[in-house]
C-alpha cells in the first residue's frame, strides 16, 4: 500500500483549521459539558448508576489561571468526576478561549482575561 503525501497551501491548512474549530464550537458539547450561550456557562449532567449529577462553570468568574484552576480542581474532587469529564472540561476551555495558555498564562505570567466580554463578541456569534 503506497502512501501519497498531499501538498497544500498554508491558507488551506488553516482555512480547515478554523472550520473544524468553529463545528466544535456550535455543537456546544464536550461529552457530559455543553456550552450556555444565555448564561455564560459549562454546564454539566450525566447519570451513573441510576443517579443524576449537575453541575456548572460560570465562565464569567475565569478572568485568570487561579480561577480556573479552582474549577479543575473543585470538580476533580466530586465523587462523579472521571478523568474523561475533567479532559471534557479542559477540552471546552481550550475550545471556548481558543487557548487557555494564551489568554491566561503564557510563559507562566498570569493574566486577566475577559471571558464574558470574549464570549459575547467572538464565540456566541458562531453558534447564532
Amino acid at each position: 500500500m503506497e502512501n501519497k503525501l498531499e501538498v497544500r497551501d498554508v491558507s488551506e491548512v488553516i482555512k480547515a483549521a478554523e472550520e473544524c474549530w468553529i463545528k466544535r464550537i456550535q455543537k456546544r458539547k464536550w461529552g457530559h459539558w455543553k456550552y450556555n450561550p444565555d448564561d455564560l456557562t459549562l454546564d454539566f449532567k450525566k447519570t451513573v448508576g441510576g443517579r443524576h449529577f449537575g453541575y456548572y462553570v460560570d465562565l464569567r468568574r475565569c478572568t485568570n489561571s487561579a480561577q480556573i484552576l479552582d474549577w479543575i480542581f473543585q470538580i476533580r474532587a466530586k465523587t462523579w468526576c472521571t478523568d474523561k469529564d475533567i479532559a471534557d472540561l479542559l477540552r471546552a476551555f481550550n475550545d471556548l478561549m481558543r487557548s487557555v495558555q494564551s489568554k491566561v498564562c503564557s510563559g507562566g505570567v498570569d493574566k486577566k482575561f475577559d471571558f464574558k466580554k470574549y464570549l459575547i463578541k467572538q464565540i456566541n456569534p458562531i453558534i447564532d
